[in-house]
């Protein structure tokens, strides 16, 4: 079977090509303003591009219209995030949750957000929300995680990372940290052989090449440290 229109736009999307997707999905848009796929698909492809505003107006408008809002909304605080725009993420990903209050995935981006904007406390409150709804959702356990090593409790950060690691056994983030906080508490084997794994998911990350580089240090091997 042939593809839809939409469905050529969102291939076009997954494979780079953001020049086309957006042709595509803006005709698709400008056919029929009410077409909230159109308009999510169009918004999508002008966040690649790095129109803001745009971005963001499609995003409202496609949501507005869309019988799962939340999805929409949750990449709207995606877009704002990575434009630097926190507050107003921290806002979108607000709206998410209250418009799909059994959304794990709503709730632990809105606790990523509010721990970048170092509200702490409500940021562990959303990642419990999530958790309470997903015990293994992945993204929340590591924000707890990160919580728990913020405040120097690295024992508790470490299980919170194991779990993450137990309920996505590639996330980098997981192990990444996990690594970190075993360097803190001296476990340096069992921290390389962590951050050797994230090094693995993700070949040649800063963090993780400089989290293995600082271990190493700890341990006297300062050759490789610094290769």
């Amino acid at each position: 079977a042939s593809m839809t229109r939409l469905q050529q736009a969102a291939a076009f999307l997954q494979s780079g090509d953001t020049a086309r997707a957006l042709a595509i999905a803006e005709a698709e848009a400008k056919s029929n303003p009410q077409d909230a796929e159109a308009l999510h698909l169009m918004a999508l492809a002008l966040s690649k591009t790095g129109d803001v505003d745009r971005a963001a107006t499609a995003f409202e408008a496609a949501a507005a219209l869309h019988p799962r809002k939340e999805i929409i909304l949750v990449n709207l605080g995606n877009h704002l995030k990575r434009a630097g725009r926190l507050r107003e993420a921290a806002e979108a990903y607000e709206r998410a949750a209250a418009a799909a209050p059994g959304s794990a995935g709503a709730w632990a981006a809105l606790g990523a957000a509010r721990a970048q904007l170092s509200d702490n406390p409500a940021a562990a409150e959303a990642y419990n929300r999530a958790l309470g709804l997903n015990a293994n959702n992945a993204a929340a356990l590591i924000g707890l995680g990160n919580l728990a090593a913020a405040r120097g409790r690295h024992a508790d950060a470490i299980g919170s990372f194991t779990q993450a690691i137990a309920a996505d056994p590639r996330s980098y983030a997981a192990h990444v940290n996990r690594g970190a906080a075993l360097r803190m508490l001296g476990r340096t084997g069992e921290a390389l052989a962590d951050l050797d794994r994230a090094l693995t998911l993700a070949p040649g990350h800063p963090e993780a090449a400089f989290q293995r580089a600082s271990t190493l240090r700890v341990i006297g091997r300062f050759d490789e440290a610094a290769v």
